[in-house]
């Protein structure tokens, strides 16, 4: 049993002895390394600085800090603009917290007024001037603007009308158009058919003053339409409408119907669009007649909207105009004078032209055939020449014929056949004392070359000068070189 005991204890002892080995192995104590952050204090929380052990993660707070004001020095803001019906707002915020720290009232502004024609007036209405805020729209004003009445829509448009007289190439009068300016230098607009065929052209305004036209800066044969110019400057001139009439408005005419100058009628328009001839056209009733050709139409605000053109003779007041943007837009860069004009219009467009001249400027009519007959003229005593243009209707030929006329006698004649197919003319020489025909000839007006039938040399019209001389052959011969050539530097439409 003491045995027992005695190894029971030395075991005990054992065990701690092993025990106190083990604690003299242990490791030191940990030392604490922090790393710092620093909570800078707001205006809406305190500051403080966190410690944490890099090792181990303790953590500790430290150096507690007061919240701090907020900023005052931030900017103001304008929250909603001032106008002139309500104020405006601005307001200054903490730029940390964006808190709002105050607020101001921004004054209503003033009114930007202006004044304006609103509503203006016509003849058939009053107008309306106007002042009002640009900004909100307010009318502070209204003035009534009493209606244009048509005596004071002619002193307007009165000023910038113009009759046009033509010439032809032996200066006789040829035809009577009207005109209106659309610029202060001196474009005139007015209908093609006015001008056409014309050697010169001369403008009257209605105060008397007489101006050549200088240059014929476009025209449209199709549309009918022409810008004509004369040298003036600072010219009242006629302001072009923005709008096109529509059925039923007041329109108004100006011009010189069968020569009578300065006739103003009014009407309204029956037909904003119809289309005459190919052309677009406004239908109206103010009354015109042959010579208010090229004259203004306007509307109620003494505005240009069309150009008198023609009226239909078996209507009842049916009479119409050509719009009058188809003569703004055109082309007006290459002016010719009213001679260049002449000459090509006769070479481009001779048999219609001289068809419109015969008809329009006969001295009389014996059934189908329109006959103007030129003055004879004298070449030597009791000796003189008669010149005859003759249009057929029905047959639509032209005739020219050139008599020699001795003693009230006719002798010799010229006749020269025009056709509208062609440009190689007949001419025929007839012999009154052989009563017949000696010679016969055609003129090819395209190469300009005279073709004789008979032994006669062919020649190039450039190159012909009539020489006496030449001629003394026969009569017969001798009349026709000198008719021909008298038709040649006179008065030949067709060459």
């Amino acid at each position: 049993m003491k045995k027992s005991l005695l190894l029971i204890f030395v075991l005990i002892l054992l065990i701690f002895v092993v025990s106190c080995d083990k604690e003299e192995e242990k490791t030191p104590e940990h030392m604490h390394t922090y790393s710092q952050t620093v909570i800078a204090p707001t205006c809406q929380s305190t500051g403080h600085t966190n410690k944490i052990c890099t090792g181990c993660g303790d953590s500790q707070t430290i150096d507690y800090k007061a919240e701090i004001p907020c900023d005052t020095d931030s900017a103001w803001i304008i929250t909603k603009e001032a106008s002139c019906t309500e104020t405006g707002e601005m307001q200054q915020s903490c730029k940390m917290c964006a808190k709002t720290l105050s607020k101001q009232i921004i004054p209503m502004l003033d009114h930007k007024e202006t004044t304006e024609i609103t509503k203006i007036p016509t003849s058939v209405q009053t107008g309306l001037e106007q002042t009002y805020c640009k900004i909100c729209g307010k009318v502070s004003k209204t003035t009534i603007i009493e209606s244009i009445t048509a005596s004071s829509i002619y002193e307007k448009i009165s000023q910038s009308t113009v009759r046009i007289d033509t010439y032809d190439k032996g200066g006789k009068a040829a035809s009577i158009g009207t005109g209106f300016l659309i610029t202060d230098d001196g474009n005139i607009v007015t209908n093609y058919h006015v001008i056409a065929g014309a050697y010169k052209v001369k403008v009257k305004f209605y105060n008397g003053d007489v101006y050549d036209v200088t240059q014929v800066l476009g025209y449209d044969t199709a549309q009918d339409v022409a810008i004509i110019k004369i040298n003036i400057n600072d010219a009242p001139h006629l302001e072009i409408a923005a709008e096109k009439p529509k059925t039923g408005d007041t329109v108004y005419a100006l011009g010189n119907p069968l020569g009578v100058n300065n006739i103003f009628t009014s009407g309204i328009v029956s037909n904003q669009n119809i289309t005459i001839s190919g052309k677009e056209c406004i239908a109206f009733t103010a009354p015109i007649s042959p010579g208010n050709s090229g004259g203004p139409l306007l509307n109620s605000k003494g505005e240009v909207v069309g150009i008198n053109s023609m009226y239909l003779p078996d209507a009842q007041n049916l009479n119409l105009a050509i719009f009058i943007d188809k003569a703004t837009s055109l082309d007006c860069t290459s002016p010719i004078t009213t001679q260049s004009l002449y000459q090509s219009k006769l070479k481009e467009n001779a048999y219609s032209i001289l068809i419109s001249y015969i008809v329009n400027n006969k001295d009389y009519s014996n059934g189908d055939n329109y006959v103007i007959k030129r003055e004879v003229a004298e070449q030597g005593e009791n000796v003189g020449l008669e010149y005859r243009y003759i249009y057929n209707s029905e047959t639509n030929e032209i005739t020219l014929l050139i008599s020699v006329i001795k003693k009230s006698q006719y002798t010799h004649e010229l006749a020269i056949y025009l056709n509208s197919s062609t440009t190689v003319y007949s001419v025929e020489m007839f012999d009154y004392s052989a009563n017949q025909v000696t010679i016969r000839a055609t003129i090819d007006s395209s190469k300009a070359i005279v073709n004789f039938a008979n032994s006669f040399s062919n020649f190039k019209i450039s190159e012909f000068r009539y020489d006496n001389s030449e001629a003394e052959a026969n009569q017969s011969r001798k009349q026709f070189f000198y008719l021909l050539y008298t038709a040649m530097t006179d008065d030949m439409y067709f060459l």
